[in-house]
């Protein structure tokens, strides 16, 4: 019996052996299964990573470019009042000349309009006429 048992032992310890290579095998293919795994979980990351960072930077551009464009229309429109409030400061301090030079104008209108007028009403005479005073 020593021979049949120690056939047998030695059968169950090299069955023992082929499992627990089989074994160890699926826990290396598995290991190495969960490193590709992990591995693309981190390429992953870092590719979400760089696209938030993207976008996070190209909102940061168009606020600046907003930013910037409200800048320009404050500016502008500053400057437009400030003409503004030129102009009409120089009318009231030089009021007097300003009301002076629009009644001169309107005398001059009222002038040239009563010169045409009496332009146009008056009758032409020729040298005879006008030597006979009209009687002729």
């Amino acid at each position: 019996m020593t021979t049949g048992s120690n056939s047998a032992r030695n059968s169950t310890a090299a069955s023992a052996k082929k499992s627990a290579a089989s074994r160890t095998a699926a826990t290396r293919n598995a290991a190495h299964e969960a490193k590709e795994a992990a591995s693309e979980a981190k390429k992953s990351a870092a590719s979400s990573v760089q696209s938030a960072s993207d976008a996070g930077q190209g909102v940061s551009r168009a606020a600046v470019a907003r930013l910037e464009s409200g800048q320009q229309a404050v500016i502008v429109g500053a400057a437009k009042a400030t003409a503004v409030a030129t102009t009409a400061w120089t009318v009231v301090k030089h009021r007097k000349a300003v009301v002076a030079g629009a009644a001169a104008a309107v005398a001059g209108v009222a002038g040239a309009s009563f010169a045409i007028g009496r332009s146009t009403r008056k009758v032409r005479m020729g040298p005879l006429t006008r030597l006979t005073g009209g009687r002729i």
